[in-house]
């Protein structure tokens, strides 16, 4: 079986979720090859990158595109001629009659039907709705591919936001993924038939040896992991620290921010206008393997984020036994429930700081929350049993 991810840009370090899909099923003996719009030159988001020698299985259009006009042209001919007498001239002369009746494709689609032609392709798996979308011409041409869509986040509020945005994905998808109950609710919505919704959780590897955290009398360790962009609410996280630390002087703690983004120059300002500047650390951008360091320091987590679907950074945070604090957006209240696993707040400062001090106040609990979050983590997005289920979706599609 030989699988094709099709996403936006790889590697990304805030898509981990991706690479380990990855790895896992090349553990289990399929062929993937992955093809992305923008080939991301740091590899730090990668584990592994030379054991599963993911840079050669990687390729964008600068792989695929000739660099000229001329050289596209001609390359196109070559490409035509060498498949005149076999079975797959017929796909090529369809591409043409697509793109002469639907403008919306472009030319270049033509490198990536030959590559997939020449690679023997039997599934593209794509990442993301609106990559879902460009994948549809290979159906409309009739290649015999399957051709499977997950949705995640960002694709989810497209699809609110703009009608018909998925209808040709609707009609042409073999199938697509949803990550939690609140996608598939908004799949159904858009229109996808429920037989052709496929449930599968984003996996996270199940931490072993994390053990108890005598947080008692000591500095608390608070993190936070994401992209510093807007709808990630870190404005609203450091509000909510500085009122919680202006009323709680007594507790010690530091908080720590681990990722980059836009937003970077104008959180620090707020940071330092805040006077946070040594309680706070932003860590920007880091490898992954930084992440998990810091997640076995941490002694809590922190999500304030204005949008989410299900944030696979809570489940990692989740499998280190972290009890976790959350903005009630998306699918987050299926992971975070109050007094189980954390708490579960609104998206404002106010509550944001009031789940803080609730939080504080039952640190005797810290633990229970934590192997609470842990058992979920075992039976439910345990990745090692996932890529199993994905393996079953591939089959029967």
């Amino acid at each position: 079986m030989r699988v094709l991810f099709w996403v936006n840009s790889f590697p990304v370090v805030s898509e981990t979720f991706i690479r380990n899909q990855i790895v896992d099923l090349i553990k289990e003996g399929i062929e993937v090859q992955i093809f992305c719009t923008l080939k991301n030159k740091h590899n730090q988001a990668i584990e592994g990158f030379e054991e599963y020698d993911l840079l050669n299985k990687t390729l964008d259009f600068s792989d695929i595109l000739p660099k000229t006009k001329i050289r596209k042209i001609k390359y196109a001919l070559r490409i035509l001629a060498d498949s005149l007498f076999t079975e797959n001239f017929k796909y090529y002369t369809n591409f043409i009659r697509l793109l002469i009746k639907e403008k919306k494709y472009t030319f270049s689609s033509i490198f990536i039907l030959h590559y997939i032609l020449k690679t023997k392709i039997d599934i593209v798996h794509c990442h993301f709705g609106p990559v879902g979308n460009k994948a549809v011409f290979l159906k409309k041409i009739q290649l015999p591919i399957k051709l499977i869509c997950t949705f995640h986040g960002y694709d989810i509020r497209l699809g609110i936001q703009k009608r018909n945005f998925y209808k040709d994905l609707l009609k042409y998808a073999d199938s697509v993924i949803s990550i939690s109950n609140y996608n598939t609710k908004m799949l159904l919505s858009f229109g996808f038939k429920q037989e052709k919704i496929k449930e599968l959780n984003n996996g996270v590897e199940v931490i072993s040896g994390v053990g108890k955290r005598n947080n008692r009398d000591r500095q608390i360790n608070i993190l936070s992991v994401g992209r510093l962009v807007d709808e990630k609410g870190y404005d609203l996280a450091l509000n909510s620290i500085s009122n919680f630390h202006k009323k709680n002087s007594e507790i010690c703690f530091h908080y720590d921010i681990i990722g980059g983004g836009i937003l970077e120059e104008k959180l620090k300002n707020l940071c330092n206008d805040l006077k946070l500047d040594k309680i706070v650390t932003f860590h920007l951008s880091q490898n992954s393997e930084y992440v998990k360091s810091k997640m076995r320091e941490a002694d809590l987590f922190l999500l304030t984020s204005r949008n989410e679907a299900i944030p696979t950074v809570i489940l990692e945070a989740q499998s280190y036994s972290l009890p976790v604090i959350a903005t009630n957006v998306g699918a987050v209240k299926d992971l975070v429930i109050n007094d189980f696993t954390g708490f579960l707040c609104d998206i404002t400062e106010k509550d944001i700081e009031k789940c803080l001090k609730k939080m504080f106040d039952n640190r005797d609990r810290w633990d229970m929350y934590g192997l609470n979050a842990s058992k979920n983590i075992i039976l439910n997005y345990n990745r090692i049993a996932l890529v199993q289920k994905l393996i079953s979706i591939y089959k029967t599609i």
